[in-house]
Protein backbone atom coordinates (compact mmCIF):
# COMPACT_ATOMS: atom_id res chain seq x y z
CA UNK A 1 0.00 0.00 0.00
CA UNK A 2 2.99 2.16 0.72
CA UNK A 3 4.40 1.90 -2.07
CA UNK A 4 1.69 2.55 -4.46
CA UNK A 5 1.14 5.61 -2.31
CA UNK A 6 4.58 6.61 -2.96
CA UNK A 7 4.25 6.21 -6.98
CA UNK A 8 0.80 8.23 -6.91
CA UNK A 9 2.34 11.04 -4.96
CA UNK A 10 5.16 11.43 -7.81
CA UNK A 11 3.14 10.97 -10.41
CA UNK A 12 1.29 14.03 -9.17
CA UNK A 13 4.22 15.41 -8.58
CA UNK A 14 5.78 15.31 -11.72
CA UNK A 15 2.49 16.58 -13.44
CA UNK A 16 2.83 19.74 -10.99
CA UNK A 17 6.62 20.52 -12.44
CA UNK A 18 5.31 20.11 -15.63
CA UNK A 19 2.40 22.67 -14.81
CA UNK A 20 4.89 24.62 -13.01
CA UNK A 21 7.38 24.79 -15.58
CA UNK A 22 5.24 25.47 -18.71
CA UNK A 23 3.68 28.58 -16.55
CA UNK A 24 -0.06 26.74 -16.49
CA UNK A 25 -2.07 27.13 -13.59
CA UNK A 26 -0.99 24.43 -11.15
CA UNK A 27 -2.12 24.92 -7.55
CA UNK A 28 -6.08 23.28 -8.34
CA UNK A 29 -3.64 19.86 -8.44
CA UNK A 30 -1.20 21.15 -5.51
CA UNK A 31 -4.14 21.86 -3.13
CA UNK A 32 -5.60 18.57 -4.01
CA UNK A 33 -2.24 16.84 -3.31
CA UNK A 34 -2.17 18.75 -0.14
CA UNK A 35 -5.52 17.70 0.81
CA UNK A 36 -5.10 13.87 0.24
CA UNK A 37 -1.94 13.68 2.19
CA UNK A 38 -3.44 15.83 5.38
CA UNK A 39 -6.68 13.74 5.29
CA UNK A 40 -3.99 10.24 5.53
CA UNK A 41 -1.93 12.37 8.39
CA UNK A 42 1.11 12.49 6.21
CA UNK A 43 1.97 16.04 7.40
CA UNK A 44 5.65 15.57 6.64
CA UNK A 45 4.95 14.68 3.10
CA UNK A 46 3.18 17.85 2.52
CA UNK A 47 6.26 19.53 3.47
CA UNK A 48 8.46 17.77 1.00
CA UNK A 49 5.83 18.39 -1.47
CA UNK A 50 6.06 22.01 -1.06
CA UNK A 51 9.76 21.76 -1.21
CA UNK A 52 9.70 20.00 -4.50
CA UNK A 53 7.75 22.76 -5.70
CA UNK A 54 9.77 25.64 -4.75
CA UNK A 55 12.40 23.84 -7.06
CA UNK A 56 10.60 24.75 -10.13
CA UNK A 57 8.37 27.95 -8.98
CA UNK A 58 9.42 31.41 -10.04
CA UNK A 59 8.74 34.38 -7.45
CA UNK A 60 5.13 35.00 -8.74
CA UNK A 61 4.42 30.80 -8.66
CA UNK A 62 5.77 31.10 -4.68
CA UNK A 63 3.19 32.64 -3.19
CA UNK A 64 0.57 30.21 -5.32
CA UNK A 65 2.17 26.87 -3.38
CA UNK A 66 0.65 28.58 0.51
CA UNK A 67 -2.19 27.04 1.54
CA UNK A 68 -3.49 26.36 5.21
CA UNK A 69 -3.16 22.55 4.66
CA UNK A 70 0.85 23.00 4.47
CA UNK A 71 0.40 25.70 7.70
CA UNK A 72 -1.30 22.92 9.55
CA UNK A 73 1.71 20.65 8.49
CA UNK A 74 4.45 22.94 9.55
CA UNK A 75 2.72 22.74 12.96
CA UNK A 76 1.68 19.27 13.05
CA UNK A 77 5.47 18.50 12.64
CA UNK A 78 6.54 20.93 15.51
CA UNK A 79 8.40 23.28 12.76
CA UNK A 80 6.95 26.65 15.02
CA UNK A 81 9.17 28.93 13.61
CA UNK A 82 8.32 27.95 9.79
CA UNK A 83 4.67 28.06 11.13
CA UNK A 84 4.75 31.52 12.21
CA UNK A 85 6.47 32.81 9.06
CA UNK A 86 4.21 30.90 7.09
CA UNK A 87 1.03 32.14 8.47
CA UNK A 88 2.13 35.80 8.07
CA UNK A 89 1.98 35.50 4.53
CA UNK A 90 -1.42 33.53 4.20
CA UNK A 91 -2.68 36.55 6.28
CA UNK A 92 -1.34 38.79 4.06
CA UNK A 93 -2.80 37.16 1.17
CA UNK A 94 -6.30 36.53 2.64
CA UNK A 95 -6.84 37.98 6.02
CA UNK A 96 -10.36 37.39 5.57
CA UNK A 97 -9.61 33.38 5.63
CA UNK A 98 -11.28 31.54 8.43
CA UNK A 99 -9.04 28.23 8.11
CA UNK A 100 -5.92 29.86 8.12
CA UNK A 101 -7.09 32.13 11.32
CA UNK A 102 -8.51 28.96 13.29
CA UNK A 103 -4.78 27.39 12.77
CA UNK A 104 -3.08 31.04 13.63
CA UNK A 105 -4.96 30.92 17.40
CA UNK A 106 -3.53 27.23 17.80
CA UNK A 107 0.21 28.13 16.77
CA UNK A 108 -0.67 31.37 19.27
CA UNK A 109 -1.36 28.62 21.98
CA UNK A 110 1.89 26.65 20.82
CA UNK A 111 3.75 29.02 21.25
CA UNK A 112 2.13 30.44 24.86
CA UNK A 113 1.90 27.29 26.49
CA UNK A 114 3.41 23.95 26.51
CA UNK A 115 0.36 21.88 27.78
CA UNK A 116 -1.61 20.35 24.53
CA UNK A 117 -4.18 23.31 22.89
CA UNK A 118 -7.08 24.28 24.66
CA UNK A 119 -6.23 22.85 27.87
CA UNK A 120 -7.29 24.84 31.07
CA UNK A 121 -4.77 25.18 34.18
CA UNK A 122 -7.91 24.41 36.14
CA UNK A 123 -8.49 21.27 34.11
CA UNK A 124 -5.46 19.66 35.62
CA UNK A 125 -4.54 21.17 38.48
CA UNK A 126 -7.79 21.33 41.35
CA UNK A 127 -5.32 23.90 43.23
CA UNK A 128 -6.18 26.05 40.24
CA UNK A 129 -9.82 27.16 41.17
CA UNK A 130 -9.28 26.70 45.20
CA UNK A 131 -9.50 29.16 47.59
CA UNK A 132 -5.81 28.86 49.50
CA UNK A 133 -6.44 27.80 53.27
CA UNK A 134 -5.13 30.01 55.99
CA UNK A 135 -2.57 28.63 57.33
CA UNK A 136 0.11 29.60 60.18
CA UNK A 137 2.92 32.05 58.38
CA UNK A 138 6.62 30.15 58.58
CA UNK A 139 9.71 32.08 58.45
CA UNK A 140 10.35 33.62 55.10
CA UNK A 141 14.10 31.63 53.88
CA UNK A 142 16.75 34.25 54.70
CA UNK A 143 18.01 34.19 50.97
CA UNK A 144 14.93 35.36 49.66
CA UNK A 145 14.65 38.15 52.22
CA UNK A 146 18.15 39.53 50.99
CA UNK A 147 16.99 38.99 47.25
CA UNK A 148 17.57 43.14 46.74
CA UNK A 149 21.05 42.86 47.44
CA UNK A 150 21.95 39.94 45.90
CA UNK A 151 20.54 41.24 42.66
CA UNK A 152 21.69 44.45 42.95
CA UNK A 153 24.01 45.84 39.85
CA UNK A 154 27.35 45.31 41.98
CA UNK A 155 26.85 42.21 42.99
CA UNK A 156 25.79 41.17 39.43
CA UNK A 157 28.98 42.11 38.01
CA UNK A 158 31.26 40.80 40.18
CA UNK A 159 29.90 36.94 39.19
CA UNK A 160 30.18 38.19 35.16
CA UNK A 161 26.32 37.91 34.84
CA UNK A 162 26.73 41.29 32.60
CA UNK A 163 29.65 40.20 30.28
CA UNK A 164 28.27 36.69 29.82
CA UNK A 165 24.75 37.68 28.64
CA UNK A 166 26.33 39.95 26.04
CA UNK A 167 27.78 37.56 24.84
CA UNK A 168 25.03 35.39 24.64
CA UNK A 169 22.69 37.93 22.61
CA UNK A 170 25.01 38.15 20.03
CA UNK A 171 23.82 35.06 18.94
CA UNK A 172 21.54 34.80 15.93
CA UNK A 173 17.69 35.49 17.15
CA UNK A 174 17.24 31.85 16.32
CA UNK A 175 19.07 31.08 19.83
CA UNK A 176 19.59 34.85 21.70
CA UNK A 177 16.10 34.52 23.23
CA UNK A 178 16.38 31.20 24.52
CA UNK A 179 19.88 31.30 25.75
CA UNK A 180 19.56 34.87 27.43
CA UNK A 181 16.00 33.42 29.23
CA UNK A 182 17.81 30.53 30.24
CA UNK A 183 21.23 32.35 31.48
CA UNK A 184 19.09 34.62 33.71
CA UNK A 185 17.13 31.55 35.25
CA UNK A 186 20.42 29.87 35.59
CA UNK A 187 22.08 33.46 37.00
CA UNK A 188 19.10 33.76 39.85
CA UNK A 189 19.06 29.74 41.03
CA UNK A 190 22.78 30.78 41.72
CA UNK A 191 22.36 33.61 43.48
CA UNK A 192 20.12 32.11 45.76
CA UNK A 193 21.68 28.77 46.44
CA UNK A 194 19.29 26.69 44.55
CA UNK A 195 22.07 24.48 43.23
CA UNK A 196 19.79 21.56 41.82
CA UNK A 197 18.27 24.55 39.53
CA UNK A 198 21.98 25.44 38.86
CA UNK A 199 22.52 21.68 37.52
CA UNK A 200 19.52 21.77 35.71
CA UNK A 201 20.02 25.01 33.77
CA UNK A 202 23.30 24.98 32.73
CA UNK A 203 22.86 21.44 31.04
CA UNK A 204 20.03 23.25 29.16
CA UNK A 205 21.94 25.70 28.31
CA UNK A 206 24.85 23.72 27.45
CA UNK A 207 22.90 21.22 24.76
CA UNK A 208 21.66 24.10 23.05
CA UNK A 209 25.40 25.77 22.87
CA UNK A 210 26.85 22.89 21.95
CA UNK A 211 24.80 21.87 19.55
CA UNK A 212 24.91 25.27 18.04
CA UNK A 213 28.45 25.01 17.34
CA UNK A 214 28.32 21.15 16.09
CA UNK A 215 25.77 22.64 13.38
CA UNK A 216 27.93 26.18 12.51
CA UNK A 217 31.30 23.16 12.63
CA UNK A 218 30.18 20.43 10.63
CA UNK A 219 27.08 22.09 8.30
CA UNK A 220 25.37 19.35 9.41
CA UNK A 221 21.70 19.61 11.15
CA UNK A 222 22.05 15.45 11.87
CA UNK A 223 24.52 13.67 13.09
CA UNK A 224 25.19 10.02 14.54
CA UNK A 225 25.64 9.81 18.45
CA UNK A 226 26.93 6.45 20.13
CA UNK A 227 26.28 4.38 17.30
CA UNK A 228 22.65 5.25 16.13
CA UNK A 229 21.43 6.49 13.06
CA UNK A 230 21.42 9.93 12.64
CA UNK A 231 19.08 12.39 14.36
CA UNK A 232 18.32 16.38 14.36
CA UNK A 233 21.51 17.96 16.42
CA UNK A 234 19.46 19.56 18.60
CA UNK A 235 17.30 16.53 20.04
CA UNK A 236 21.13 14.90 20.86
CA UNK A 237 21.44 14.71 24.87
CA UNK A 238 24.14 16.16 26.54
CA UNK A 239 26.27 13.22 26.72
CA UNK A 240 26.01 12.94 23.09
CA UNK A 241 26.46 16.40 22.44
CA UNK A 242 30.00 16.08 24.15
CA UNK A 243 30.79 12.89 22.67
CA UNK A 244 29.89 14.59 19.53
CA UNK A 245 32.43 17.67 20.04
CA UNK A 246 35.09 15.20 20.87
CA UNK A 247 35.35 13.16 18.19
CA UNK A 248 35.09 16.17 15.73
CA UNK A 249 37.96 17.70 17.93
CA UNK A 250 35.46 21.36 18.29
CA UNK A 251 36.45 21.86 21.96
CA UNK A 252 40.09 22.09 23.54
CA UNK A 253 41.24 19.87 26.61
CA UNK A 254 40.29 22.67 29.27
CA UNK A 255 36.42 22.97 27.90
CA UNK A 256 36.04 19.13 27.65
CA UNK A 257 36.80 19.00 31.03
CA UNK A 258 34.42 21.68 32.25
CA UNK A 259 31.92 20.20 30.19
CA UNK A 260 32.13 16.61 31.52
CA UNK A 261 32.37 17.97 35.50
CA UNK A 262 29.45 19.95 34.90
CA UNK A 263 27.46 17.22 33.35
CA UNK A 264 28.20 15.08 35.92
CA UNK A 265 27.12 17.61 38.68
CA UNK A 266 23.28 16.68 37.00
CA UNK A 267 23.66 13.31 38.65
CA UNK A 268 22.98 14.57 42.05
CA UNK A 269 19.41 16.23 41.09
CA UNK A 270 18.15 12.97 41.90
CA UNK A 271 17.11 12.56 45.54
CA UNK A 272 17.92 8.80 45.13
CA UNK A 273 21.46 9.28 44.34
CA UNK A 274 21.52 11.48 47.51
CA UNK A 275 20.20 9.00 49.52
CA UNK A 276 22.00 6.06 48.35
CA UNK A 277 25.78 7.61 47.91
CA UNK A 278 25.38 10.22 50.81
CA UNK A 279 26.51 12.45 48.55
CA UNK A 280 25.05 15.81 47.88
CA UNK A 281 25.14 18.90 45.30
CA UNK A 282 27.73 21.34 46.87
CA UNK A 283 28.19 25.00 46.15
CA UNK A 284 31.50 23.96 44.65
CA UNK A 285 29.82 21.86 41.83
CA UNK A 286 26.93 24.57 41.27
CA UNK A 287 30.12 27.13 40.77
CA UNK A 288 31.68 24.68 38.42
CA UNK A 289 28.29 24.70 36.52
CA UNK A 290 27.95 27.94 36.24
CA UNK A 291 31.33 28.86 34.98
CA UNK A 292 31.62 26.36 32.88
CA UNK A 293 28.58 28.21 31.38
CA UNK A 294 30.94 31.44 31.11
CA UNK A 295 33.72 29.85 29.70
CA UNK A 296 31.45 28.17 26.94
CA UNK A 297 30.10 31.78 26.30
CA UNK A 298 33.29 33.27 26.14
CA UNK A 299 34.73 30.44 23.26
CA UNK A 300 31.50 29.47 20.91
Amino acid sequence: MEGILKQHIHKQLEEIKRLLISKQSFAPALYRLYRHLAQNGRHAQIISCYRFALLYADKQQKEQLLHPYLLQAFLAEGQLRQAKCLARRLLNQNPADKETSKLINGLKIRQESTLPAFTAVAAVSAYAVKTPRKTKQQPVPPLWRQAQTLFDAKNLEAIGYFATRQKLARFSRTYKNTLCEIFDELTASYLLQNYRAVAVLAGALLELLLARHLEQKLHKKKLSAAGRKPQNIYELNLNDLIELCTRHGLLNAHLLRLTRVARAQRNFIHPGKEVTSQTVLTPAGARICFLTIREIADAL
